[in-house]
This record gives structure tokens, sequence and C-alpha cells, in this order.
């Protein structure tokens, strides 16, 4: 999966909701609390929507305890109400939390109405711990948390194991990367939370022949040397592998990109005039530029750029595609194609 990037909009474009005092600093892959005081609201959190976190789940953050004396600072939390967890507390609001406390000891807390619930370990200061937090709703009546502690970032070595038998099934909404406890003391700590993968699964659409939502998808020519099938180009464009359909497929209304190879008795790309080579784009979905380049010894009659029905001139070919219209200079051009980027090989039409 992913890391979560605290710069993006996603997370108030790098902003803290709260720090009276700016003990926060937020980069891409960090949040770092400078002497953040028990006596302030400061939080920055993910609004991730309503129940979002409502069934099992694992996340990956990398945590650090600092200095400080007897501060307590939330590396992470999960929360239906947004405010300093104390407050959450105090006013009978349900939160998950793992907290950094008194310079080197890493607590879990289940955090409900009637009191709160948590195991810790002392592991120490300013050395990174490499965590995994997981809830296993299979485990108990209402679930389990655990916190795995790792001292090496390939979470090879556990340290320890946090766990806390859940009270109550509650989904979650907001997801915090840092959060006060505002007990009205001047204590402070000092420490960072780094890279936060949920590892969640997006709604990726996945890319077939058939499909193509996003428009920006590269259609592999299968020319020699074009090893463009299966691969990713870069920008987050996907290749449309080639797909060699008969005349009976052809042109049955199928509004994606396709790369079709059509041939007759001679040997694709010698450059006889009577092959047909048709590499076509199709539909306005795709915001591809519709093309068709062809090579053949006479199209009857058609002019370049006027064909909206030519595939049955051309031999076994046939059928009607309405979003095709006929691209092919007068002449062997060589002008690139703007899609493939190949030359073009048309002979005199």
């Amino acid at each position: 999966m992913a890391n979560e990037v605290f710069t993006s909009s996603d997370w108030n474009n790098g902003i803290p909701q709260a720090d009276p005092n700016n003990d926060l600093t937020i980069t891409s892959s960090r949040v770092t609390f400078d002497t953040e005081a028990r006596n302030i609201d400061a939080y920055f959190y993910r609004d991730m929507g309503a129940a979002h976190f409502d069934e099992n789940f694992e996340h990956l953050l990398t945590v650090q305890v600092n200095g400080g004396s007897y501060g307590e600072v939330a590396f992470w939390m999960l929360s239906n109400t947004i405010n300093d967890f104390k407050s959450i507390l105090d006013g009978g609001e349900e939160a998950l939390v793992c907290v950094g406390f008194n310079n080197s000891y890493i607590y879990l807390m289940e955090l409900r109405n009637t009191g709160q619930f948590q195991d810790g370990y002392n592991y120490g200061q300013s050395t990174p711990a490499y965590i995994t937090i997981e809830r296993d709703e299979s485990v108990g009546t209402y679930g389990t948390v655990y916190i795995y502690i790792y001292d090496d970032s390939d979470r090879t070595n556990l340290v320890d194991t946090l766990t806390v038998t859940l009270h109550e099934k509650v989904n979650f909404r907001y997801l915090f990367s840092n959060c006060s406890y505002n007990s009205g003391t001047t204590q402070v700590l000092s420490g960072f939370c780094e890279n936060l993968d949920l590892q969640e699964v997006g709604e990726e659409v996945e890319k077939t022949s058939s499909e193509s939502a996003s428009g920006q998808d590269v259609v592999s020519a299968g020319y020699p040397g074009a090893d463009l099938e299966g691969v990713e180009t870069g920008g987050g464009e996907e290749t449309v592998g080639q797909r060699e359909i008969t005349a009976s497929e052809f042109g049955t209304g199928v509004d994606n990109a396709e790369t079709t190879i059509a041939r007759t008795d001679s040997e694709y790309g010698s450059g006889i005039e009577s092959s047909i080579v048709s590499p076509v784009f199709f539909g306005e979905d795709t915001g591809l530029v519709t093309e068709l380049s062809i090579l053949t010894k006479d199209i009857y009659g058609f002019e370049a750029g006027e064909g909206e029905d030519i595939l049955k001139e051309l031999a076994g070919v046939g059928g009607k595609s309405t979003d095709m219209r006929l691209h092919s200079p007068t002449g062997r051009t060589g002008i690139q194609s703007g899609k493939t980027g190949m030359l073009s090989k048309g002979v005199n039409i």
C-alpha cells in the first residue's frame, strides 16, 4: 500500500486544525510535536467519512518519544469527536488511542464513558518504534485491539505486544496523527509519528480491453519493438493490451480503446500494399482521438478524413463504428500518430 501524505488535501494540506503554541511541524510523511503541553487543545486529523473504520484493520506507523517530563500526546487516534482526548474521555465519548507518555512509554487505550482500558510498555526514548496496530473483531465479544512493537523497520524483531479487549463495537470516522491530552497541567512531551500506512485497498478500476475509466490509457500498438503491454507508463496511465478480434467482432459498438490487426495474405509490416494494418482507437469516452491508419491499395473513393463507415470497404474486416473517422493522409507522409507515436506508413490513397 502507500503511506499517508500529511501535506495533501485529505490532511488539511498539512495544517493542524488546532495548534495554539505552534508545537506541530508537518511534512509529507511525518508529524513532529515539540514540547506539546498538557494544558492545550492541539490536534491534526483526517476526516475519513462516517463509520469508515467499521471492520478489521491493520495500520502501520513509526513513532518516537523524545524529551519531556510526564507529558502525554497521542501519536494515533480513532474517534467520532474532534477534541483533545481527555475531553473525549470526560465527555463520555469513545476513542481508540496510541499514546506516548512520560518520555518513554507507549500506551494503547480504549476510551469510553465508563473509563479507560489500557496496556503499555516502557520502550525508551529517542529510539524509533515500528508499530502495527490491529483490530480483530473475531476475538472477544466486541473485538480486540493489538499494538505490535518492533525495533526494526522490517518488523521482524517483536519487542512487545499491547492488548486491549474492547467493551463496545464502535465504528470510527476521524483519524488523528496527533492529539493532545489537556489536563490543565504544564508537562510537555516531544516526539513524532511518521510513515502511517492504513493498508486500505483503493477503489481502483481494473483496466481491460473493454474498459477505460480515466481516458488516459495508452494502447499497445503491437508494432515490432513496442513493448508497452501490461506495464505502467507513468503518471498513473496504464496500458491496454493488444487484442486480435475477428471481422464479426469488429465494430460492435465497443466504446473503448482497442488495437486490431487484420491481416491478408501479406506479411505484417512488410509494406506490401495489399496488407491491411489498422490500429483503431474507439470511443470518445476514452479521451483518445479516434484514428485509423490504413495500409491498403484502394479505398474506392473515400477521401481522407471523411470516411465514417469505411470498414466494409476493407477486405475481411467489415462492420461499422459510429465513433470512427478516417485519418489517413495521402501519400507516405511519415507523420507520427498523436497517440501511438508510430510513424504513418500510409501509401497513396
